[in-house]
């Protein structure tokens, strides 16, 4: 309170159960994804929430209170990262048009620098203003192709589809642990001890993608024994392992 001698008032408030922080520093996905409502009650007000994944893709709740000051001052180094479908939902007030939201969406989503880069010089040559405001906007917050491995926020396909498509490619060892990738159509580099791949989508999701279930497949290794400890069964069971204890009426 600025006056110490004012009415106190209330301002905000924090919820967050036991349970919810040990589930998500324990085996959840490490991010978190932020959003909030307004209140339209008597007195008003935001709504905020934090939730993340779980190995099995499932919504994990975290806290809900005030939530960007709080993560500014407790996480100064995180990264941020932001909803495409709000940036469109502002790029589409100037920027209107099928084709520009196409190829709004696959430079979003696609993970390879040179793809993101041919669809941002097509977008230049659709609208070089919608073009300048995507630009303006930092890489690293908006498309995959620019994330950092560092959390892993996607979980594309599972193991056993990936194991059928990647009988299409050969995989050329180059070195010690390191295999070139080809299907006549792509090639892309493989490093099992690096646990990265150039195509990324390894690196992003921490499950192996078909390039390097390919490498695997010639190591003679298995596929699961390289895939993000987060995903495995014990991880899953030690999320949920503390419980949210039941709570009596208000009239007991």
């Amino acid at each position: 309170m600025e006056n110490e001698n004012a009415e106190p008032k209330f301002k905000r408030m924090y919820i967050r159960y036991n349970a919810q922080k040990v589930g998500f520093l324990g085996s959840c996905k490490p991010f978190a994804g932020l959003d909030g409502c307004h209140l339209k009650g008597r007195f008003g007000g935001q709504l905020m929430s934090a939730t993340t994944k779980d190995g099995n893709n499932n919504i994990f709740p975290v806290i809900m209170a005030g939530l960007l000051p709080v993560m500014e001052t407790l996480f100064p180094i995180v990264e941020y990262r932001y909803c495409v479908k709000y940036i469109y939902n502002n790029f589409k007030v100037n920027h209107m048009g099928m084709e520009l939201k196409s190829v709004l969406w696959k430079c979003a989503g696609t993970t390879s620098v040179r793809k993101f880069e041919r669809g941002m010089e097509h977008l230049k040559s659709l609208d070089e203003e919608a073009w300048k405001y995507l630009a303006d906007i930092e890489l690293a917050q908006w498309t995959r192709s620019h994330f950092s491995p560092r959390v892993l926020t996607d979980c594309l396909d599972m193991l056993e589809k990936l194991k059928l498509e990647s009988k299409s490619f050969c995989a050329m060892p180059s070195r010690r642990f390191v295999y070139e990738v080809d299907n006549e159509r792509e090639r892309h580099l493989v490093d099992l001890v690096g646990r990265t791949c150039s195509y990324r989508v390894w690196d992003l999701i921490g499950i192996l993608y078909k390039h390097g279930v390919a490498a695997i497949f010639v190591n003679r290794e298995k596929s699961e024994d390289y895939t993000h400890p987060c995903y495995y069964k014990d991880a899953f069971v030690k999320t949920y392992k503390t419980p949210i204890p039941p709570m009596s009426s208000q009239s007991e």
